[in-house]
C-alpha cells in the first residue's frame, strides 16, 4: 500500500509515525539522563550525554501537529477559543498536576522528610511560572520546565494562525518578533531582578519559548505547507528525505559529544553549538517529519506499528515520570536485588509499564473527561496532539 504525498494527508486522520516518533524523542531524554551502564567506548556515552535532542524533537513535532490540526479550523472567536483551550489543557494538566503533586508530598524538600512544603513553589509549578525563572526552572517535576515553553507555544499559535490568514505576515516576522520579546522581557528581567525571572541571556535562549521559537516555527511552517499545498520545490525533489535527516540528525549529536570537556559536560554549551542546536537540528527535525509522512521505509513502517503507537502515546507521562520519585523507588527497589545492568533494565521496564497504565487509565480518561465533546470540538478529531 503506497504511502500518501503530504498533499494527500488529511489532517482528520491519525499519522502513526509521527505518533512513534513521540517515543523515539522520549527515549532520547531518557538516555540523555540516564546513559546504560555498560562498558561503551568513550565517544558513544559523549554522544548518549547530547541526547537531550529529544526536547528539540518534540517541539518541532509540536509546531507541526498543532498548525497541521488546528490551522484550518481556527477561528477569532471565544467559542473556539474556550474549545481549544479545553483541549490544550485536555492534554496537558491531569498528569502533570498528578505528578507534580507527587513530587512535593511524596518526595520533600529535606531528606527527613518533616519540612512543609513550599506552597509558593507548588503555586510556580501548577502554573508553569517556575519555567520564567532561572531560579525554579527545575524545581518539582525538574524535566517539567519544558511544559512551559510548550503552553507559551499553545497560547501563541492561535495569534500566529490570524497573522497568517488576515494578514498574510511570514512567518520569518513572526519568529522575528517572538525573538525581540524575548529580548525585551531578558532585559526587563536583568533591571528587576526578581528571582531568576528572565535573568541570564543563555536562560533566555536555552529554556524560554522566545529562544526556542525557531524550533516551533519550522515545524509549523511545514505543517502549514503541506496544508496549503505550497511545499518548496526543492524539497518536493529531496530524494530519500528519512534517511538524510536521520543522517544530519546523527551527525550533529556527534559534533556536539565532540565540545564536551571538563568544564563543559555538554558539549551543546559551547556556543557555536548551542547555534547548531538552535538554527540547523531543527530544520532537520522538520524533514525527518517530512520524511516519515512522504515516503514508506522501515522506519516509518516500525513507528506506525501498534506498540509503537501504544508507546507514542505514554511517551508524555513516561517524560513527566522518568526523573523524579518513580524513577527513584524504583532504582531503590531493584538497585538492592540487582547488578548494575539487569536494575537498569528493570527501572526502565517499570517506568514503561506505570505509564502504559497513567495514559490508559488516567491521562485518556480524564482527557476525554475535559475536552470539549463532539461538535464543540476545536479541531479535527483523531490527530497526534
Amino acid at each position: 500500500m503506497p504511502t500518501p504525498t503530504p498533499c494527500d494527508l488529511d489532517p482528520k486522520k491519525l499519522i502513526p509515525a509521527l505518533t512513534g516518533l513521540r517515543w523515539i524523542a522520549a527515549f532520547c531524554v531518557w538516555f540523555h539522563h540516564f546513559p546504560p551502564p555498560v562498558a561503551l567506548p568513550g565517544w558513544i556515552l559523549a554522544c548518549f550525554k547530547e541526547l537531550h535532542i529529544g526536547v528539540t524533537i518534540f517541539f518541532v513535532l509540536s509546531g507541526f501537529l498543532i498548525t497541521y490540526r488546528y490551522m484550518e479550523d481556527a477561528r477569532a472567536s471565544r467559542h473556539w477559543l474556550v474549545a481549544y483551550t479545553r483541549n490544550r489543557v485536555a492534554r496537558i494538566y491531569p498528569v502533570y498536576f498528578l505528578v507534580t503533586i507527587i513530587a512535593f508530598f511524596a518526595l520533600s524538600p529535606s531528606p527527613g522528610r518533616d519540612d512543609p512544603v513550599d506552597n509558593y513553589l507548588l503555586f510556580l509549578n501548577l502554573t508553569f511560572l517556575r519555567g520564567f525563572s532561572d531560579e525554579f526552572k527545575f524545581s518539582g517535576v525538574a524535566q517539567g520546565w519544558t511544559l512551559t515553553v510548550e503552553e507559551c507555544f499553545y497560547f501563541f499559535a492561535p495569534l500566529m494562525f490570524l497573522l497568517w490568514r488576515r494578514y498574510h505576515l511570514h512567518t520569518a516576522w513572526i519568529l522575528l518578533g517572538c525573538y525581540t520579546t524575548g529580548l525585551v522581557l531578558w532585559c526587563v528581567g536583568e533591571l528587576v531582578r526578581f528571582q531568576g525571572f528572565f535573568q541570564g541571556f543563555s536562560f533566555m535562549l536555552a529554556y524560554t519559548f522566545f529562544g526556542a521559537a525557531f524550533s516551533f516555527l519550522i515545524g509549523a511552517e511545514l505543517a502549514r505547507r503541506i496544508l496549503r499545498q505550497t511545499l518548496s520545490g526543492w524539497l518536493a525533489r529531496v530524494k530519500a528525505p528519512t534517511w538524510i535527516a536521520i543522517a544530519a540528525i546523527a551527525g550533529m549529536v556527534f559534533l556536539f559529544s565532540l565540545g564536551q570537556t571538563e568544564g563543559r559536560p555538554y558539549g551543546v554549551l559551547h556556543p557555536g553549538l548551542k547555534a547548531v542546536a538552535i538554527f540547523l537540528l531543527p530544520p532537520a527535525v522538520a524533514l525527518l517529519i517530512y520524511g516519515l509522512i512522504s515516503e514508506r521505509t522501515w522506519v516509518s513502517r516500525l513507528l506506525g506499528t501498534r506498540p509503537l503507537i501504544l508507546l507514542g502515546k505514554a511517551s508524555y507521562t513516561f517524560y513527566l515520570i522518568h526523573l523524579g520519585f518513580f524513577s527513584i523507588h524504583l532504582y531503590s527497589f531493584f538497585g538492592k536485588r540487582f547488578a548494575k545492568l539487569p536494575a537498569y533494565l528493570f527501572v526502565l521496564a517499570g517506568l514503561i509499564l506505570i505509564s502504559i497504565l497513567i495514559f490508559l487509565f488516567f491521562e485518556e480518561p480524564m482527557r476525554k473527561l475535559i475536552r470539549p465533546k463532539r461538535g464543540e470540538v476545536a479541531g479535527r478529531h483523531k490527530a497526534n496532539s
